[in-house]
Formats: structure tokens, C-alpha cells, sequence
């Protein structure tokens, strides 16, 4: 919403996941978490800087919601069209009750009091925005057993407004 330019070009996945990693390795180890990551998109062509803000805010959310001891998945995935991102957790996934209003600004779900988790409630619709701005999708599934599935579809190439 500033108005800011995407500022677009190619990155290594491995890399800016292993960053990620590195930035949040606190909170995976205060709960004992176990981070899975699988590269199997070389590259993704975007603005770095937001794609850092995508992994980040999916990979805290999933490290709070997933218990202690939980798994926490990250994979990069390319296709014909787009390169795909998921970051899967083990944790408690999301009552359907709040399933509509999960992008929305300022929105924290009751799994977010029932956790005890903290935040604004601004992470997922940043994502949302950072996605929607680089032409791509976002959606979750529950998954059956538990835990939540998020997946970012990013063009492989694209013009950036």
C-alpha cells in the first residue's frame, strides 16, 4: 500500500529460505521444531526483499501454531507456469469459522488466543498484498490429521505494475 516498486530479479531459493531459517532459528529452537526444507525450484524472479517478508510471516506463524517437538515444512516447487512456495505445519490448522476472514487486516483467528500467541493480526494480509502485487496467488488448506497447508504460486515471468 506505500506505492513502492517491486524491485525484481532473480534469487535463489536455497538461499533466501536458509536466511529465513537462520532469522527465526530461535523460535524453532525454544519449541523444538524441526525444519524440513526442500529446494527443488532452483530460482524465483521477484523482489527479494518481499519474498524474504512472505517466507518470514508464514514461517512464524507456522512456528506458533506448531507444538513443541512439531514439524514445519518448506518447499519450493516449479512448475511450467509458476514457482510454487508451501509451508506446512503440524499444528492445530484453522477452525472453519475463521477460514473467511484470515487475509483480512487486523484479523487474529482464536487459535491465536488459545495459543497465546502475539501479533497484530497483519501478517497474512501483507502476505496476501506482496503475493497479489508479484501476480500471484495464495491459498490453505487444512490438512487432514491436522496442521495447515499454505501455498504461493508466483509467475515465472511477468511485468511487475
Amino acid at each position: 500500500e506505500s506505492g513502492e516498486s517491486l524491485q525484481r530479479s532473480p534469487m535463489r531459493t536455497e538461499e533466501v529460505t536458509s536466511r529465513v531459517v537462520q532469522q527465526l532459528k530461535p523460535n524453532f529452537d525454544k519449541k523444538n521444531q524441526m525444519v524440513i526444507v526442500r529446494c527443488k525450484a532452483p530460482s524465483v524472479h521477484g523482489d527479494a526483499k518481499r519474498i524474504e517478508q512472505v517466507l518470514v510471516n508464514l514461517l512464524d506463524n507456522a512456528s506458533k501454531y506448531t507444538p513443541s517437538r512439531g514439524e514445519i515444512e518448506i518447499l519450493w516447487n516449479e512448475m511450467p507456469k509458476v514457482v510454487e512456495l508451501r509451508v506446512k505445519d503440524n499444528g492445530p490448522g484453522i477452525p472453519p469459522e475463521h477460514i473467511p476472514r484470515l487475509f483480512e487486516r487486523f484479523y487474529r483467528g482464536g487459535n491465536a488466543m488459545k495459543v497465546e500467541t502475539d501479533g497484530t493480526g497483519l501478517g497474512l494480509y501483507v502476505v496476501r498484498e506482496i503475493v497479489n502485487k508479484h501476480g500471484g496467488t495464495i491459498w490453505f488448506e487444512n490438512r487432514s490429521g491436522g496442521g495447515t497447508s499454505f501455498h504461493v504460486e508466483l509467475p515465472v515471468s511477468q511485468k511487475i505494475q
